[in-house]
């Protein structure tokens, strides 16, 4: 079976420090990495990442196309929603629910809550070209509570 990977280098980065968001990028992956909704690590050093590899891309253009790249973009005008994708209302549905997933997996960690901080649409990769499910990535802005989500948000 052929596993295809993908070498991630940071050299840019608008928030926080390089070094402390590719580690901060580089242990969240690492802890979720068995979770079947976050995208897999191989390894990193210094400012390198080696993950999986997606060849479907995000799920942003599908979402949203290339509208947002227009100068006035704006999803809702003259109290109207404009509909950028032709997704029914199930496959909607599906995609959210498949979004949520990977946000779970953060909140219920074992050792605590991970907060990603950064939820775009960009940072969910297709799994495969059918378009049906997603992975999560990008934890370089993430955050933990210490404390059990038990202890945070009890039943």
């Amino acid at each position: 079976m052929e596993h295809r990977v993908i070498f991630e280098m940071l050299t840019s980065l608008v928030y926080g420090s390089i070094p402390q968001s590719v580690r901060m990028d580089a242990f969240v992956t690492e802890r979720l990495t068995s979770n079947k909704h976050t995208v897999d690590i191989y390894g990193y050093c210094g400012l390198s990442m080696l993950t999986e590899y997606f060849a479907w891309g995000d799920i942003e253009d599908d979402v949203v196309g290339y509208q947002k790249h227009k100068k006035n973009f704006n999803p809702v005008e003259a109290d109207e929603l404009k509909i950028y994708n032709n997704f029914t209302s199930i496959e909607k549905l599906k995609l959210a629910l498949a979004m949520v997933k990977p946000v779970e997996a953060l909140h219920n960690f074992k050792d605590g809550v991970i907060v990603h901080d950064d939820i775009q649409l960009c940072q969910y990769l297709w799994t495969d070209e059918s378009k049906k499910d997603v992975k999560l990535n990008d934890f370089n802005r993430a955050g933990t509570w210490c404390l059990p989500a038990s202890l945070l948000f009890p039943q």
